[in-house]
Parts: C-alpha cells; structure tokens; sequence
C-alpha cells in the first residue's frame, strides 16, 4: 500500500481517482484530481517549510493547466516545492516537467511525491517523455 492509499483509508477520505480535491494545510497533505501531495504542516515554522497546498492557489492553477496544456507540452516549474503544479502537469497533462528548486528539503519532497504518483523521474532534460519529470537543485 503506498503512502497516498494509507492515508486515505486511515482518514476515511476518498475516492481516490478521477476528478475532486480534498487539502489537508495542517496535516501536509493534498488529493487533486488523482494526484497525492505530502508537504510540511502549516504549522511547522521552519525557514524550510515545504508550503502546504491551499485551494485558493495550488488547486485552481491546476485546473488552468488542465485546460491549457497538451501532452508533450514542456513545463518548467520554478520554485518547485512540493511539486504539486509540476506532478499535476507530467500526470494529469501529460507534459515533460523541469521542475528547479533552491532548497535541497524541497526537491526531496518534490522527488518523493513523483514516486508516490508514479510519476518517471528523469535525470536528463534532454530525454524527457510525456509524463515524465526531472527535479533539479540549483542553489544560487
């Protein structure tokens, strides 16, 4: 079971396919038409908080590129964090996905989250598929 299902099932929250969102600020955790975000909790008060998904921002820009992208379509995902806008585009969209973030903490939860969707992390920007996604750390 993986950690999207556990969570899920232990919250009694579903379903988890198709289309609806359910955001978690406090808990650190997002559901976006099938797609399953882990974040910090709103109330970790670190420098590095990896922010929480709010359906003011994060949901709603998901839904415009729901509408405006195509597969094969290329994204780049500056400031990454969760990896929320970058995952929804590679696995609702079908987009190629350069996500870049500064901080390390955030680029680990942007990675974990492409596993839990089964999103293909790449390593290579020049080989990205549709769907696919590469996770770069580039400290200023």
């Amino acid at each position: 079971m993986t950690d999207a299902t556990a969570y899920l099932l232990n919250n009694r929250i579903g379903p988890c396919a198709g289309e609806g969102w359910f955001c978690d600020p406090v808990g650190g955790v997002a559901f976006i038409d099938g797609v399953f975000v882990v974040t910090d909790s709103i109330n970790r008060r670190a420098a590095d908080r990896v922010m929480p998904v709010v359906k003011e921002e994060q949901v709603a820009l998901c839904r415009v590129l729901r509408q405006r992208l195509s597969p094969n379509d290329t994204v780049v995902d500056v400031g990454t964090g969760s990896g929320v806008l970058g995952l929804y585009a590679a696995r609702v969209c079908g987009a190629r996905v350069i996500a870049i973030d500064i901080a390390a903490r955030s680029c680990r939860f942007a990675r974990r989250n492409a596993r839990m969707n089964s999103v293909r992390l790449s390593s290579d920007v020049g080989s990205l598929a549709s769907g696919e996604m590469v996770v770069i750390h580039q400290e200023l």
